[in-house]
């Protein structure tokens, strides 16, 4: 196998595992980093992702919009530094690194943003970038947080003590060396700018005036938290916690009002105080009412990819998930939509896929049924339903005429003019359910594989048999002919892989692969197949989790090059490692889909 090259995302889609977050003042917005450098703005109201931005080379360790919600700051784990335009994900600047790992930024008075680093606190121009060296006062430091006139700077430090800051001379005016035995582990003050919050190694939350004067001390959350919030007025707290992980709110009198456990860790208070703002180890963001009423709504975001499509024109990726399909814009990175109908499709699909003009994409559910969508608008075109039917396979032909999916006995097709079925008797062989379709490049072909792991071929829409051959040993989940049409490649549910002439002449064979995912570059230069890479955790506790891409001969199956995209999970992170892969019908962008999409722009 050939040596394999880093190659850095050229867009990211989705939230993917997310690390670092933050709320806009004025209640509108929340913005995530992740893990794989990107930054994901969420309305608050109705909790759907606007866009991804591809912020940084490096995980985002640390976000913060600008007071009047119009940018967002952005920081990675080397230090690097950025400013982008929170209505088009627009770069306003890259700023030159600080000395490391960023742990926290905030904006200041108007033109100034602060940077917390293990080696200090930074003054940089919010205008430029620009900054100078670090401050001393900062060092020691694990927690920042900012009043909201940008006058007085808040420090929580290592050793269990607070210190308040004069913002234009950072002369400290507060100090309580003791606030937390262990260190204070997260703070923050009020909107009204008259209490200060602080949580602990201590597993308490306590509440102060901006004097130092001690006002509450709540045994809540019971172990360290990594973030405290609190309301306007300081009558209601918050904490997340990481192990065992946790959201909670509750009153100075420690009262619980609600406890979120399993995956929020990281949460914010909502500007209105009425929802638990979260990120998650489980590569999701949540959103949760206050009160615990039951109904009273909430939200997820989450881009774990079902199935996924490239639009034909090569500028759109269509994500499935649990409910819905989002549409995403490669060029800006915006979630342009949603497809679903009412009330929503509460399955995910196995299977999506665009028509070959673009105006409609198709998806299935585990509910045996077919949707068709208009994707300008979202509007249902048509719905399909039939006994058995599923897969992971969804496809049109290339004229567009017929709409294909595995079926109980066979496969079912439907003419997409009039929605009539199409020919019958296109089954797996030896009596075995089909399981994947495949049209040939000229549409004169159906490919069927089936739950034996047999691949036959018919003529369509005659119906003939051209060819049988046992291609894999498991029930087959994708299926595709080449792009001259001479090759027919197939994977199965325990990731065995194989290549073959279309008169089922082996050619090439990929057992034990991490996906059974696989796809042919427009061009017809390269296939491309997950490869096996290893996970390698590092002295100080970070995952670096590589997917593996093997470009391979479209023909004979030879390796020929191969591609490197990791990504530095840190702790506490879960991940799906088996991710979806697909060539833009237009370059050699490859789409890689998992908790999120990475497009590499590969040569």
């Amino acid at each position: 196998m050939p040596p394999a090259t880093e190659v850095q995302p050229c867009r990211l889609l989705g939230i993917g595992h997310t690390i670092s977050m933050d709320l806009s003042a004025d209640g509108m917005w929340a913005a995530y980093g992740s893990a794989e450098g990107g930054i994901t703005i969420i309305g608050v109201t109705d909790f759907v992702a606007r866009r991804t931005i591809t912020a940084h080379p490096s995980p985002v360790t640390a976000v913060a919009f600008s007071p009047d919600a119009t940018q967002i700051a952005s920081a990675d784990a080397q230090g690097n530094l950025a400013l982008w335009t929170v209505e088009d994900g627009s770069q306003v600047w890259a700023g030159q690194a600080l000395d490391g790992r960023v742990l926290a930024l905030v904006f200041g008075t108007p033109g100034s943003l602060w940077a917390l680093t293990a080696g200090g606190l930074y003054a940089i121009d919010a205008a430029s970038g620009a900054h100078g060296q670090a401050a001393a006062v900062g060092a020691g430091a694990a927690a920042l947080a900012i009043s909201p006139d940008g006058g007085t700077l808040a420090l929580g430090d290592t050793d269990g003590g607070y210190r308040l800051l004069g913002a234009a001379d950072l002369a400290v005016g507060v100090s309580v060396p003791a606030a937390h035995p262990g260190g204070v582990t997260d703070l923050r003050i009020s909107a009204n700018g008259q209490r200060l919050v602080t949580g602990g190694s201590d597993g308490t939350t306590a509440l102060w005036d901006l004097a130092g004067n001690l006002l509450a001390r709540v045994s809540q959350p019971g172990v360290a938290p990594v973030s405290v919030d609190l309301n306007a007025d300081g009558t209601l707290l918050a904490a997340g916690v990481v192990s065992p992980a946790g959201a909670f709110a509750f009153r100075p009198d420690g009262t619980l009002l609600v406890n979120y456990i399993g995956f929020p860790t990281y949460t914010r208070l909502s500007r209105d105080a009425t929802w638990l703002i979260s990120m998650t180890t489980a590569a999701e963001t949540q959103k949760e009412p206050v009160d615990d009423v039951p109904g009273a709504g909430g939200g997820v975001w989450d881009d774990s990819f079902t199935a996924a499509a490239f639009s034909p024109d090569g500028r759109y990726v269509a994500e499935g998930v649990f409910d819905n399909v989002r549409l995403w814009d490669t060029q800006t990175g915006e979630m342009v939509r949603m497809l679903d109908t009412t009330p929503p499709i509460y399955t995910p699909p196995d299977g999506i896929s665009f028509s070959p003009d673009g105006t409609a994409l198709a998806r299935n559910d585990y509910n045996r049924n077919v949707y068709l969508f208009r994707t300008s608008d979202s509007a249902l075109l048509a719905q399909y339903s039939a006994p058995g039917l599923g897969g992971y396979s969804l496809v049109y032909s290339p004229d567009g005429q017929w709409l294909a999916n595995p079926g109980a006995s066979s496969v079912l097709l439907w003419r997409v003019a009039d929605g009539s079925s199409g020919p019958t008797g296109f089954v797996g062989q030896a009596g075995q359910a089909p399981t994947a379709v495949a049209f040939s490049p000229d549409g004169s072909t159906l490919a069927v594989g089936d739950a034996g792991g047999a691949v036959g071929l018919w003529s369509f829409p005659a119906g003939a048999q051209k060819a049988a051959f046992t291609a894999v040993p498991a029930a087959i989940r994708q299926i595709s002919f080449s792009v001259d049409g001479t090759r027919v490649m197939a994977g199965d549910q325990v990731n065995d892989l194989a290549l073959f002439t279309t008169a089922g002449v082996p050619v090439a064979r990929w057992p034990q692969q991490p996906s059974w995912y696989f796809s042919f570059s427009p061009d017809g230069e390269f296939l491309a197949t997950v490869a096996p890479a290893p996970s390698t955790y590092t002295p100080t506790g970070p995952i670096l989790e590589p997917t593996e891409i093997l470009l391979s001969s479209p023909t004979t199956g030879a390796p020929l090059a191969a591609y490197t995209s990791t990504v530095d999970l840190g702790p506490n992170q879960a991940y799906v490692s088996q991710p979806i892969i697909a060539f833009s019908p237009t370059d050699h962008r490859l789409l890689i889909a998992d908790v999120l999409g990475r497009v590499l722009c590969l040569p």
